[in-house]
């Protein structure tokens, strides 16, 4: 775990990778009763950040694991002082509803979902959390944070503005290597691509990210637009695929279109990499009224 100063009262959390979607960046707001924003650094690293910093509450912006898995443990550990995305809570609050509510469950992996989710990952329901959501100012002292709606990513995933800081925390959005993630059924590429345009609304000199390094402000624009560009690439390179091999999504896995065609994941994540890959696709086909 790396601790990144951006501010005298604002900390970039950034995670180590230790596996597959199990760590995220965060943002410590620091003050009276600090808050953790994410930064689900690992069951170690956040006990450091509570007895180090005090943390007092944690807020978490979207139900994937990598945001998720550590939930419970900060109500125990918090004694309730926990929120969540108030659009999301019923995933926080049920695994089952988690798997029967993203396609999982529908394609045959609800139990390798699970054995990911409680065996590897240590996931506990939180139906306990509390919540929060866009439209909301919340207020840490001398940091005042805007909750931002940015849908696609998941139905309820969220961001925020820090306007005195001129900090917008996109969480994820997609800066990282990989760029934007639509792999549930529920996801959706029209609500995406306007989230993107949201970002540009805010004046920031810094953009910060789940799973990358902070963007500053002569780089912003690029940033946001490379979003939409990768978005773009893929449908044309998926439209083009369906030219010659038709408009199933099924016969485009493997293609190279999402992943490529030689990547390589240890069991049990072949499975669920297929199923994202192909949702993914489809949620191209859908845009362009081909599925």
């Amino acid at each position: 775990m790396q601790l990144l100063r951006l501010t005298d009262t604002l900390t970039l959390v950034k995670a180590p990778v230790t596996g597959f979607f199990n760590t995220c960046h965060g943002l410590l707001v620091a003050g009276r009763r600090p808050v953790l924003i994410d930064g689900n650094a690992g069951r170690e690293n956040l006990e450091r950040l509570i007895r180090q910093f005090g943390v007092h509450e944690h807020l978490a912006t979207h139900f994937h694991l990598d945001h998720a898995i550590q939930v419970g443990f900060m109500i125990e550990r918090l004694e309730g002082r926990v929120r969540v995305s108030a659009a999301e809570h019923p995933y926080f609050a049920s695994l089952d509803y988690f798997i029967a509510h993203t396609g999982l469950g529908q394609n045959g992996l609800a139990k390798i979902w699970t054995g990911i989710a409680k065996g590897a990952y240590g996931w506990l329901d939180s139906p306990a959390a509390g919540v929060f959501g866009p439209g909301e100012v919340l207020e840490f002292d001398r940091n005042r944070f805007e909750v931002i709606a940015l849908p696609g990513h998941s139905p309820g995933h969220v961001g925020f503005w820090e306007p005195r800081e001129k900090i917008l925390f996109a969480v994820d959005v997609g800066l990282d290597r990989f760029g934007p993630w639509y792999g549930f059924t529920h996801c959706r590429l029209e609500e995406y691509l306007a989230s993107i345009e949201e970002l540009r609304r805010y004046p920031a000199r810094l953009l910060l990210g789940s799973h990358s390094d902070p963007v500053t402000e002569a780089d912003i624009p690029g940033a946001i637009a490379g979003l939409k560009d990768k978005i773009e690439q893929r449908h044309q390179a998926i439209l083009r695929a369906v030219e010659k091999l038709g408009s199933r999504a099924e016969d485009l896995v493997n293609q190279g279109l999402i992943f490529p065609k030689d990547y390589r994941v240890p069991e049990p994540w072949p499975a669920v990499f297929h199923f994202w890959e192909r949702t993914l696709i489809e949620r191209h086909l859908e845009f362009a009224e081909l599925g």
